[in-house]
């Protein structure tokens, strides 16, 4: 079954473009500022129902994989305007995924006696899970990294206590393979925060240097004001720098991270927060991306990207100059949480509308409990 998207074609204004640009004309410089354009929210990009955290990757042949809790792994063959379905594992929880080229790694969290960490490529088809991390504590959110050459890393919080209430212990343990995902070492403990502060969704990425760098949520009270951290590794997760505020600090918002795009030479990272909404946590959060230009280093302020409230951000992906930016919402009628694909172009600026997919639930695991009973936000 598939899920069909009728991309409408953006107008491009004349002489807009990424890189370089003509010189304004004397009335374009008195002109009056315009106010800047977000991409607003459009209906027509509801995907499907979903049962928590989707992550997306773009390979270099132009794939675009998710995977979804409730949705499986599906893949896009023309720039995610059709998804069809790769496999429907049960019970995913707290997915990622990765690519290197054109390899696919997804990872997640199953339960059982003792929740367990696993990984597995994607080809044709879902290869062989390979155990990495068993836990007599809780396990939620992982993010698998691709470093090149089948190296993998993946990052795996640990809870001792009770997830998601201020009343437990985080640790982000970090642990890495050498062969594609088939074998697992441990590598070190990235993150390891105090009794009663959430330590929720890393993120990773590989700056232009080759360092490793990790954000992640640090929240002093469950749906009130968080900030995001940043670390930094020099040798592939061995080791990591003292933490600093990468987003957050005087807001007192709630800030979601939704994870870091490659947009040319730049770096953007993507959140959800409800700094536009203050007090609303997670109903209030609005999408927002930063901006380097130098690897990591610095950051630009934060510019809006989708200006309606409601939105869990799930990172995004570049796919032929257009970003695509996943949210999670709450349908407000059926109170059924859903995947949204919006699409901004490679500025941050201008909005690329969608028109409807037609809508199926098929490959949705009707009933299955979310990754938000624990661990994660609480949408009510």
């Amino acid at each position: 079954m598939r899920w069909v998207f009728r991309i409408c074609l953006l107008v491009a204004v004349a002489g807009l473009g990424v890189g370089c640009a003509s010189a304004p004309t004397l009335e374009q410089r008195r002109a009056p500022a315009r106010a800047p354009r977000y991409a607003e929210i459009d209906e027509d990009c509801r995907l499907a129902p979903v049962g928590g955290d989707t992550r997306l990757v773009a390979t270099e042949d132009g794939r675009v994989i998710l995977i979804g809790a409730g949705l499986g792994i599906m893949q896009s063959t023309d720039s995610g305007m059709t998804f069809s379905s790769i496999a429907a594992p049960k019970g995913i929880r707290w997915p990622s995924i990765t690519a290197d080229g054109r390899r696919v790694w997804v990872s997640w969290i199953e339960r059982g006696g003792s929740p367990r960490a696993v990984v597995a490529s994607v080809g044709q088809g879902l290869g062989a899970r390979s155990p990495v991390l068993t836990s007599s504590k809780t396990l939620i959110d992982t993010e698998i990294l691709a470093l090149g050459d089948g190296r993998l890393l993946l990052f795996v919080t640990e809870v001792d206590g009770r997830p998601n209430r201020n009343e437990a212990a985080y640790t982000i343990r970090c642990l890495a393979s050498a062969d594609g995902g088939l074998s697992w070492e441990k590598r070190s403990r990235a993150v390891s925060g105090p009794w009663g502060i959430n330590i929720e969704d890393p993120r990773a990425v590989v700056a232009p240097d080759g360092a490793v760098l990790l954000a992640y949520e640090w929240e002093s009270e469950e749906g009130g004001a968080s900030e995001i951290m940043l670390q930094r590794s020099e040798d592939d997760g061995l080791s990591w720098s003292a933490a600093s505020v990468l987003w957050g600090g005087a807001t007192q918002a709630d800030c979601e991270p939704g994870g870091f795009v490659k947009v040319g030479s730049d770096l953007w990272f993507v959140a959800s927060t409800d700094v536009e909404n203050p007090g609303m946590s997670y109903a209030g959060a609005e999408i927002a991306m930063i901006r380097s230009t130098d690897g990591g280093t610095t950051w630009t302020e934060t510019r809006t990207l989708i200006r309606e409230p409601d939105e869990i951000s799930m990172g995004g992906v570049i796919v032929d100059g257009v970003v695509i930016l996943p949210s999670i919402r709450r349908n407000s009628v059926a109170r059924e949480r859903y995947l949204a694909l919006f699409r901004v172009d490679a500025v941050g600026r201008w909005p690329v509308p969608c028109t409807g997919p037609e809508m199926f639930s098929a490959g949705f695991e009707s009933g299955q409990a979310d990754d938000w009973d624990q661990g994660g936000p609480s949408l009510e």
